[in-house]
């Protein structure tokens, strides 16, 4: 079998408006000049939303009251905090979960 040596060549092109970047990594086998374009790396994630303090305390006090809201009521807080309904939810999940972490860590303390 021959030796099929491997090329990648990263190509950046300003492809929108807002400047951002999208990488493509071609792949060349030298042999059959086979060409290869992964957009895999075309995802990229929403910027990390900074939640205030008076938002945290009025989420904080929904929690102590409902920990698991309905969407409607998710809604209803998204919208009166003027942050995104996805914002919101994934604070509950999160909430919920760093209460599980702190039961479950005090239960073993307790033992």
């Amino acid at each position: 079998m021959a030796d099929v040596g491997l090329v990648c060549v990263v190509e950046r092109s300003d492809l929108t408006q807002l400047n951002e970047y999208y990488y493509y990594i071609i792949i060349i086998k030298k042999q059959n000049v086979d060409l290869y374009i992964s957009e895999s790396l075309d995802r990229r994630r929403k910027r990390r939303t900074t939640i205030g303090l008076s938002a945290k305390d009025s989420l904080e006090l929904h929690f102590r009251t409902q920990p698991k809201p309905s969407s409607a009521q998710i809604a209803y807080l998204a919208a009166s905090l003027r942050l995104d309904k996805e914002v919101v939810r994934v604070w509950f999940c999160n909430r919920r979960q760093r209460d599980k972490r702190v039961k479950t860590s005090l239960r073993l303390v307790a033992r």
